[in-house]
């Protein structure tokens, strides 16, 4: 999320920015092929953390990826609260993450254990946490909109959320089925 404060009229929406990790696991092509119908998916464990499950996708440079993240809430041990850009730059940086890798390759051994790992691939992200859980949308004032704070699973909705701004934008107020309030701008007191 890039919001200038002087679009908002100085407020700054309240955001807290995560670093979380993410790890590919690389397949055979023989594995590639039995899994090549595996869906995305969320896959819940019974304390209530989850892994996100990409399908195995084929890479330009010829390898194939298992991608898996872990979850993304507030006080994940395995998340990193940003404060400052220093701290973005520094995050993406970062060589090795390794109680993320040892957790999501334990992970990834429960749910696939007869999958053949041949190499692994640690890759950071950071995510925009917004106060209520729900994406930003909305009007700044007249002239600015602003839709910011994926939580972690925007990616999924990017489309639906372009329409709803761009519907809105065209009409020059709030124009989708969903309630406006659910999106509102929360913005920090600081």
């Amino acid at each position: 999320a890039v919001v200038s404060t002087q679009s908002t009229g100085g407020k700054k929406p309240d955001l807290n920015l995560n670093g979380h990790t993410v790890l590919k696991f690389e397949i055979s092509n023989e594995d590639y092929n039995k899994m090549a119908e595996l869906p995305s998916m969320i896959y819940r464990f019974e304390n209530g953390t989850y892994v996100y499950i990409l399908p195995p996708i084929a890479y330009p440079c010829g390898k194939k990826y298992i991608k898996f993240g872990h979850s993304v809430y507030l006080d994940d041990p395995l998340a990193e609260r940003l404060q400052s850009l220093q701290d973005v730059k520094d995050w993406y940086c970062k060589s090795d993450h390794p109680e993320a890798r040892k957790h999501l390759s334990q992970k990834f051994s429960e749910i696939f254990p007869s999958v053949n790992v041949l190499s692994q691939q640690l890759d950071h992200c950071v995510m925009a946490m917004t106060a209520t859980g729900r994406q930003y949308i909305g009007f700044v004032q007249e002239d600015v909109f602003l839709a910011c704070g994926g939580n972690g699973k925007t990616a999924k909705m990017a489309l639906e959320i372009g329409y709803i701004c761009a519907k809105s934008i065209v009409a020059g107020k709030w124009d989708y089925d969903l309630n406006e309030a659910d999106f509102r701008i929360v913005y920090r007191k600081d």
